[in-house]
């Protein structure tokens, strides 16, 4: 069984191992110096496990699969099987809490975000440490597309104020009503029977 996982696990642990840095309490110092060990040989892709691997970390079950390599004077037996040891002795500390993964300290970043933090430095620089500010009306004026008809509430802020006391809409209406009749004579003629007779009219029905 060993040995049918050896190749599958050599298609990840090494990546893993580089990657994850592990601890532990003394329960498991050997066993953390033998992970440093196989971190050492996966760099140097070394073949050959140093005289000085701790072993005494290995389960009894697992125990018979190093001595047969060390009968037979199999290094790479011994190395197939060792480097297994390790690996299952750090999954069973890690589920025993004996042995835990350390965390980071240099954070990850997304891509692009050095960029954008420099863009926001040079701007803030360049205005003095604030970044400008726009005004409401220029922003408005600036969403707006060239050519385009402003809305209907900007129109209507635009207009002067009209007003509505009655002095003010009867002397428009006449001022209007002149200068329509001032070309006409006969017009100014006519508005001006109509007017008498409707005053003759209201006089008559007073009486």
């Amino acid at each position: 069984m060993m040995t049918e996982s050896y190749g599958h696990l050599r298609s990840f642990t090494p990546a893993v191992l580089e990657a994850v840095d592990f601890s532990g309490g003394t329960r498991a110092a050997s066993l953390l110096e033998a992970v440093k060990i196989l971190k050492e040989l996966n760099a140097k892709k070394a073949r050959k496990v140093p005289d000085a691997a701790p072993d005494d970390f290995v389960l009894a079950r697992w125990r018979g699969y190093l001595a047969d390599a060390v009968a037979a004077d199999d290094s790479i037996a011994y190395r197939h099987f060792w480097e297994l040891t390790v690996l299952l002795g750090l999954r069973d500390g890690l589920r025993s809490g004996d042995v835990w993964v350390c965390a980071r300290l240099a954070p990850l970043r997304r891509p692009g975000s050095e960029r954008r933090r420099a863009t926001v430095r040079i701007a803030a620089g360049s205005s003095g440490g604030r970044l400008p500010q726009a005004s409401p009306s220029s922003s408005s004026r600036a969403s707006q597309p060239a050519g385009s008809t402003p809305p209907r509430s900007m129109r209507a802020a635009r207009r002067p104020a009209r007003s509505n006391h009655p002095s003010t809409a009867s002397s428009t209406h006449r001022r209007a009503r002149s200068a329509s009749t001032s070309g006409f004579p006969w017009a100014s003629r006519a508005l001006e029977r109509i007017r008498g007779s409707r005053v003759g009219g209201i006089t008559r029905s007073l009486r």
